[in-house]
């Protein structure tokens, strides 16, 4: 007997497939879709489109802007942003009606199209709030928060991201914390490459790229300190380019010979096996690459700002710095190599503790409590 499945309209803010947002949405309707449809909406034409086909994932595309300021100033500008998403919301009220969705779920904190639809329609709205904007949305707060406070469940992808948003629209607001979810069966769990010795290289692994926001201007900043202190390597991944960061290590005084720039990696595996220790350095609304890390085996050190301080587990030492302070983090770093085989025994012992916190099975359970809830209250 043929059971009609619920049909989840999920809206991404992400046209291209780079993006932690994108990712944890396509491992949950993977692991998800034999028991629910879904549709996924994309704010225009790009990469993340691409990998929904190889994925047989169905999408469609009904232009809108993130409601960010972004630089958008004066209020007619952002007046405009809001009538451009409204009439977004206009279509999306004819795609809920015609594809008889369920719920809608609007997959980041960055975007507000999907809550005018939803609320047209009659339709249980479930909004996840995955990142922290400043400038959002639009700097018109009290017209922002009664759009939040019309989700029917909100939904946090970390204690830090949970606490920005109480503090944006009120402590007694109702907000879960569910994590994204992560696919560990394609993350490999790696042996230490090495014990720890002042006689061999060791290798530092970022996974941020160039971009700013990310601050490799901070790591750059260590490796200036260590130069005379440690023999280590930097590998970099993520996207960049190659002479600006070129550029980069001249100012910093760092020997070109002592760094590797992967580029973009779809999957991590192949700088883990590269490296002794993570850095990660920016505020970070979840930690995707802090929680990968530590289930591949790898120690990793992160900044005391954002949710990376709270994924984190103290190993033998603390693997905490002071956000934006390169001399924090050479500091960090040498305490650990000089730690290293006990930080690494205490960090090797807890890789199964982050598989099941944060693996993909686990939070779709509680995501399909959150859409079961929804729906019954309709």
């Amino acid at each position: 007997m043929q059971v009609n499945k619920r049909k989840i309209l999920a809206i991404s803010g992400v046209a291209e497939r780079i993006g932690g947002s994108n990712a944890a949405l396509v491992e949950n309707i993977v692991h998800m879709r034999n028991r629910y449809d879904f549709l996924v909406v994309l704010p225009s034409s790009g990469t993340f489109g691409d990998q929904l086909d190889e994925l047989g994932i169905d999408w469609i595309v009904i232009n809108s802007k993130r409601w960010r300021s972004n630089g958008t100033t004066g209020i007619v500008r952002k007046l405009m942003k809001v009538v451009y998403n409204q009439v977004a919301e206009v279509k999306l009220k004819k795609v809920i009606k015609q594809e008889k969705i369920d719920i809608v779920h609007i997959n980041v904190s960055a975007i507000d199209v999907g809550v005018s639809a939803a609320k047209w329609t009659r339709t249980p709205l479930i909004w996840h709030l995955r990142e922290k904007n400043d400038d959002m949305p639009l700097d018109l707060k009290l017209w922002a928060q009664r759009r939040f406070m019309q989700a029917d469940k909100l939904l946090a992808a970390s204690e830090y991201i949970k606490g920005h948003f109480q503090d944006y629209i009120g402590k007694d607001v109702a907000i879960e914390v569910l994590p994204d979810g992560v696919d560990f069966s394609t993350i490999k769990t790696f042996e230490p490459r090495h014990t720890g010795s002042a006689d061999h290289t060791f290798v530092f692994g970022f996974g941020g790229g160039l971009a700013e926001h990310k601050r490799i201007d901070v790591v750059l900043a260590a490796m200036s300190k260590l130069t005379e202190k440690v023999d280590f390597k930097l590998i970099v991944a993520g996207t960049g380019d190659a002479a600006e960061f070129k550029t980069m290590l001249d100012n910093y005084g760092i020997d070109e010979s002592r760094v590797e720039f992967m580029g973009y990696l779809n999957n991590l595996n192949e700088l883990f096996e590269k490296v002794d220790i993570m850095i990660s350095a920016s505020i970070e609304a979840f930690g995707r690459v802090a929680v990968e890390a530590r289930a591949a085996g790898k120690i990793i050190v992160g900044a005391d700002a954002g949710a990376t301080k709270d994924i984190l587990t103290k190993g033998h030492i603390s693997p905490i710095f002071t956000y934006g302070d390169g001399q924090s983090l050479a500091n960090k770093l040498i305490e650990i190599i000089e730690n290293f085989d006990e930080e690494q025994r205490v960090v090797s012992a807890e890789t199964q503790l982050y598989r099941d916190r944060y693996g993909v099975e686990e939070v779709v359970k509680k995501l399909s409590v959150a859409y079961e809830d929804v729906l019954n209250e309709e």
